[in-house]
């Protein structure tokens, strides 16, 4: 599969992606250590408003990996589990001096505000889906019918179409039908039930639902995500 990216910073319109098409977005926010690029919401807001997917990057030069590390922590605070997160590496810099401090890397790995990980197997394909982190995308294809899911939630179970509630499931591995995934092959779901995320699902033939925050899988209204009776071919954890 090939997307196309774009680059945006103060160099480039907010608005970029109404006049050039993209699958993506790759927005530049702090560089160095003080300097946050004025683009950075716009262009976020941008991004959200057409459904692309999102990256947010650091244009670093390495003159203090823990400043600059400080700096990056503290601005993505508003921009994740929405945004992959990435470094650019201003070549001059490497040009010019030995790099060897890579500890700031690892530091935004651990400390940036956690995203969830999720993969959903279709019907259809027959086959589990790449797995997807926070909301920078979906697990799921649209229009086809979803039939089990695998998150890194503390529990979480989903609704077999025209049938019930599965026992849940508290571990995160696709090849553990028992504990490691929620849902029967081959069966179609309508309804998930997570605990401690927020999440949504998307229904064959229909559109996104709203957020949900509950994992109570009594209340179809709002202690979980889902419509009975109309199958979900899509899901987004944050």
């Amino acid at each position: 599969m090939t997307l196309n990216g774009l680059d945006v910073s103060a160099y480039q319109p907010a608005n970029i992606t109404s006049f050039i098409p993209g699958d993506l977005e790759y927005i530049k926010e702090p560089e160095e250590t003080d300097e946050v690029d004025p683009q950075c919401d716009p262009a976020r807001d941008a991004a959200r408003t057409v459904s692309q997917l999102m990256g947010i990057y650091h244009f670093a030069q390495q003159v203090n990996a823990t400043a600059e590390t400080d700096c990056f922590l503290t601005n993505i605070t508003g921009y994740v589990p929405t945004a992959a997160l990435d470094m650019d590496l201003d070549t001059t810099v490497v040009e010019s001096r030995s790099i060897s401090d890579t500890s700031w890397m690892d530091r935004v790995s651990v400390e940036a505000p956690p995203r969830s990980k999720y993969q959903s197997h279709d019907i259809s394909s027959g086959r589990w889906q790449p797995h997807v982190i926070g909301t920078n995308g979906y697990a799921g294809v649209i229009g086809q019918e979803m039939d089990a899911l695998a998150c890194d939630a503390t529990s979480y179970r989903v609704h077999v179409l025209g049938g019930q509630w599965l026992t849940e499931a508290t571990q995160f591995r696709i090849y553990d039908q028992d504990n490691g995934m929620a849902g029967i092959l081959g069966q179609a779901i309508d309804g998930v039930s997570i605990q401690g995320k927020t999440y949504r699902v998307h229904t064959v033939g229909g559109s996104w639902l709203g957020w949900v925050t509950q994992d109570e899988d009594s209340d179809w209204v709002d202690g979980m995500a889902g419509i009975p009776g109309r199958a979900i071919d899509a899901i987004q954890i944050q």
